[in-house]
């Protein structure tokens, strides 16, 4: 079973994406993320969107990292994989792209 969960760097108060894998579950994600003060928007079947509440941004709370959402999502032993996006990638010469 591949189980992880991809999540794109938090910049600001914007939203962030989550990108469960195949034997990832959204009702996973979804029972994790109550656990903080944050919510999931579902823009299309394919994107998932973390939100931080009104009062997780009023209150200068910064989001979960990834360990604690994954202990959330899986358990203290989980052996999932889990990635934090940056968005800059390195091309063969070494020099930083962002994605887009």
């Amino acid at each position: 079973m591949n189980r992880s969960l991809t999540i794109q760097e938090k910049v600001g108060s914007l939203p962030w994406r989550a990108c469960p894998s195949a034997d990832t579950t959204v009702g996973e994600l979804e029972a994790a993320v109550s656990m903080f003060k944050i919510t999931i928007a579902r823009t299309t079947a394919d994107e998932i969107l973390l939100v931080q509440t009104d009062e997780a941004i009023r209150d200068g709370d910064p989001p979960p990292d990834m360990e604690e959402l994954g202990t959330a999502m899986f358990g203290e032993d989980h052996n999932a994989i889990l990635v934090t996006e940056s968005g800059i990638y390195k091309t063969l010469d070494g020099e930083d792209l962002a994605a887009g």
